[in-house]
């Protein structure tokens, strides 16, 4: 899919292709505020997390009560947003939504591998 304004996707879905698009545009990474700003609504229609409990210091499991079949659920969409594949073991230390910042900050730093 391409990303542009001419496909005229609706908010959900623009929202969901935001980060790659932005690096497809001019191939820089979103800053870090940016990429939060993004997962925070992730969250938010997810798990239906009031985005005012968002932080980069809430924990995903005490704070957000995301539990390990929700973070699976997290990163199938976090795929499905990036176009990236993403291993588990990539996730295996994110244990705050910071951590969780810097992990797709990563993974999109990273070209895609051929598929």
């Amino acid at each position: 899919m391409k990303c542009d304004a001419k496909h005229g996707l609706k908010a959900d879905a623009a929202r969901r292709f935001a980060i790659i698009c932005a690096v497809e545009r001019d191939g820089t990474v979103q800053s870090t505020q940016e990429i939060f700003e993004q997962l925070r609504g992730v969250l938010h229609e997810l798990f239906e997390i009031d985005p005012a409990q968002v932080t980069l210091e809430a924990h995903l499991y005490n704070d957000l009560e995301i539990d390990s079949i929700d973070t699976i659920d997290l990163i199938l969409r976090l795929k499905e947003i990036t176009g990236r594949k993403i291993q588990p073991d990539q996730f295996r230390h994110v244990r705050t939504v910071g951590d969780a910042v810097n992990a797709i900050q990563s993974l999109l730093q990273h070209k895609p591998a051929a598929a």
